[in-house]
């Protein structure tokens, strides 16, 4: 009878202790996959980042004029 009572004690801390592994291998998998998908925002939003500033680069080139303008300095205007 003792036996028995230690055997379940034993069965009983041995399934604890090993749901208390798979609980921490889940939060383990959890914080992991977080912390890829946090990783993949940021590219993402670094490609972006970049991409955009090129546009605003050539947009800035496209508008900028070939040659000095013409326009009246404010100092012949008075």
């Amino acid at each position: 009878m003792v036996i028995a009572v230690l055997d379940e004690t034993n069965r009983r801390a041995s399934s604890r202790t090993h749901s208390l592994q798979e609980a921490r291998r889940r939060q383990a998998l959890s914080d992991r996959t977080r912390h890829y998908a946090t990783q993949r925002r940021r590219a993402t939003r670094d490609r972006i980042r970049i991409a955009f500033a090129a546009a605003l680069r050539r947009a800035a080139r496209a508008i900028e004029p070939a040659a000095p303008c013409a326009c009246p300095s404010p100092a012949q205007v008075t």
